[in-house]
């Protein structure tokens, strides 16, 4: 699953990269469960529901 905002493509249980003429990888992502909706993002946070729990990143 992609999903792009705010100039990063998140590639869940993979990595997180920032889009641009060159690729930047920003994080590696271990969610360590399959990942089953497209993510939410709401403010400075970013909601992501696996199979068994809801998590919630917040940025900076």
């Amino acid at each position: 699953m992609f999903v792009r905002t705010r100039g990063a493509l998140y590639c869940f249980e993979r990595t997180v990269l920032r889009a641009g003429a060159q690729w930047e990888t920003l994080a590696t992502v271990e969610m360590y469960e399959p990942v089953f909706a497209t993510p939410a993002f709401v403010d400075n946070r970013m909601f992501v529901r696996t199979r068994g729990a809801l998590y919630c990143f917040e940025g900076e």
